[in-house]
């Protein structure tokens, strides 16, 4: 198998206020993990991961977590051409920030034809 490297950007902040000393950091990856795992219909990618620590607190005080997973051949899930079945979640907790809460999730077009064809690529 041919050598994939995978790029990850991180950044670590800390945020001085009268009211509050945060430390933050955020890992993401950057573009597509193609072929993910070793399969060759699994593809992830847009991944976060990021944490907001309160220092005046032992537990964190937020976080965030997010990816999108794309399933079926890797041309298909690059060019967005069917079949394929793309799907995304993201969320943010702030025990600080209560407007900063949210969740999301985001699926591409979803039929049992779909999902056949998309499976019966790789089933014999």
């Amino acid at each position: 198998a041919s050598r994939r490297f995978l790029f990850l950007i991180g950044d670590l902040s800390l945020v001085v206020s009268p009211t509050a000393q945060l430390m933050r950091g955020t890992l993401t990856l950057d573009g597509w993990w193609y072929r993910a795992l070793e399969l060759p219909f699994l593809h992830i990618g847009d991944v976060v991961l990021g944490v907001e620590w309160d220092l005046k607190s032992p537990l964190p005080s937020g976080f965030v977590l997010g990816g999108a997973v794309c399933l079926g051949n890797e041309q298909n899930c690059k060019t967005r051409t069917q079949p394929y079945i793309e799907g995304r979640t993201y969320v943010g907790v702030s025990s600080t920030v209560p407007e900063d809460n949210y969740f999301i999730a985001m699926v591409s077009e979803l039929t049992i034809g779909g999902i056949i064809d998309v499976v019966s690529e790789y089933v014999p």
